[in-house]
């Protein structure tokens, strides 16, 4: 019954994520998209708290950057942390790639900012390469998923 069960939860989360890896697929050109697209209002508000430039307000979008992330990624860590302690040689490696990709990106940003590159040159390649972004994040959901399903 537990076992079914699992298999049922696993299966509509699988499709909910190839889902929504077409949606960013078909939504890759749509310039006009509001794929997840931050309100205005938000994107000011965001912009009084950057430029206070405070120990408190960074802490304040730390906390709010955590919470807008950590649904997307969450679910994911909890399932592999209960399967590492469960069967440490089969889910530990996957752990480990897990966390090189939540990270990776997130250094090499960093890294980027730190050695010259403002935010404002980082938000037009985000806005010039989008289309790119969507196209390929949609692949790698939809990859992730299959590999998930078959091996």
């Amino acid at each position: 019954s537990k076992f079914i069960f699992g298999n049922v939860i696993r299966t509509i989360f699988a499709i909910l994520l190839i889902l929504l890896g077409l949606w960013y697929i078909i939504d890759a050109r749509n310039e006009n998209s509001r794929l997840f697209k931050t309100p205005a209002s938000v994107r000011k508000m965001f912009g009084r708290i950057i430029s206070t430039k405070s120990f408190g307000s960074s802490f304040v979008l730390g906390i709010v950057f955590t919470s807008i992330k950590l649904p997307c990624v969450g679910a994911i860590l909890m399932a592999l942390l209960v399967n590492v302690t469960a069967s440490p040689e089969v889910f530990l490696p996957k752990l480990v790639v897990y966390f090189m990709g939540v990270l990776t990106p997130l250094v090499l940003i960093t890294l980027l900012l730190v050695f010259g590159l403002n935010t404002q040159k980082l938000d037009l390649l985000r806005t010039k390469y989008r289309s790119t972004l969507r196209l390929v994040s949609g692949i790698l959901i939809i990859a992730i998923v299959l590999y998930s399903i078959f091996l």
